[in-house]
């Protein structure tokens, strides 16, 4: 037996009708800003899960607000990592900052990257590629001012001014002699540049001069004074060495009023930041 059409169909014809109208639709944004993933947890069963699933909650909310958190279960057992999803990319970016390398216990030390890392990491050929062999570069000689063949001089760095400009040399010195050169930034000075813009200070045990630029730190040394790294960070106006002069901290101390202040920590030889935060003050009571 053939179906009656429902008598109101008609009102509905027109949005059955083909169209061939084009429908920009958006497309996805498959990177999820607004995500992360924690690896390196605790494996738990399901009856520890919502345990740890607080422990979590408690610590990144500290970051931001969390729209979703997924702990992935195999088996009964949690595979040791979860997605976390902020309201926001810069509160996913701030777990990243700050939570990465957090130490829940001495096992178990939070490996926190954004989410879109997975997808670089999907893309990666399954078939490794042995990397090209890089050129060796003979490393710079940082105490090479302890061989002066002109005897037992020392080595300092003065800055001076000349007319409206600052200059920074440094030179030789010798109980009754005058100071002889020993660089004060030609090469910079040629290619139009400056050697130092603010402020300089050796490392420890002389192997590096630190030069302070409004951009961050530039370090210096070997036989010709050549650069050995520069480091980003924006109005530094404090550096410190490791005795060992492996590691060094940037701080642009600035008044409370005006902000925190932010101190990294630098691995010297990698040039990578180890740590960093931000160094805040409570106010004094009874101070504005």
């Amino acid at each position: 037996m053939a179906l009656e059409e429902p008598e109101d169909i008609d009102e509905l014809r027109e949005y059955m009708e083909d169209s061939e109208d084009q429908v920009d639709v958006e497309p996805m944004d498959t990177t999820f800003p607004e995500s992360v993933c924690v690896d390196n947890l605790p494996k738990v069963d399901e009856n520890k899960k919502p345990k740890l699933i607080n422990v979590l909650k408690k610590i990144f909310l500290q970051i931001g607000n969390i729209k979703k958190l997924e702990m992935p279960m195999d088996s009964g057992m949690s595979l040791g990592f979860a997605f976390i999803e902020f309201e926001s990319k810069e509160a996913a970016a701030l777990a990243v900052d700050r939570v990465n390398g957090y130490k829940l216990d001495k096992n178990h030390v939070f490996n926190v990257f954004p989410y879109q890392e997975l997808n670089r990491l999907a893309a990666l050929p399954e078939t490794y590629v042995e990397p090209a062999d890089e050129a060796f570069h003979e490393p710079s000689d940082l105490a090479s001012w302890l061989a002066d063949p002109e005897g037992q001089r020392d080595m300092f760095v003065t800055r001076y001014a000349v007319g409206k400009n600052e200059e920074t040399m440094v030179a030789f010195g010798e109980m009754g002699r005058n100071p002889q050169s020993y660089y004060n930034g030609e090469r910079e000075k040629e290619a139009g540049l400056t050697w130092c813009e603010l402020e300089v200070k050796w490392s420890p045990k002389g192997s590096y001069l630190a030069t302070y630029h409004r951009r961050g730190v530039a370090l210096w040394g070997g036989h010709a004074m050549e650069k050995q790294g520069r480091f980003a960070h924006d109005n530094v106006n404090r550096v410190g060495f490791s005795p060992c002069e492996r590691y060094m901290l940037t701080c642009n101390f600035r008044n409370p009023r005006e902000g925190d202040s932010t101190v990294l920590f630098w691995d010297i030889r990698e040039g990578k930041v180890l740590r960093k935060f931000a160094l805040g003050f409570a106010p004094l009571p009874g101070s504005a």
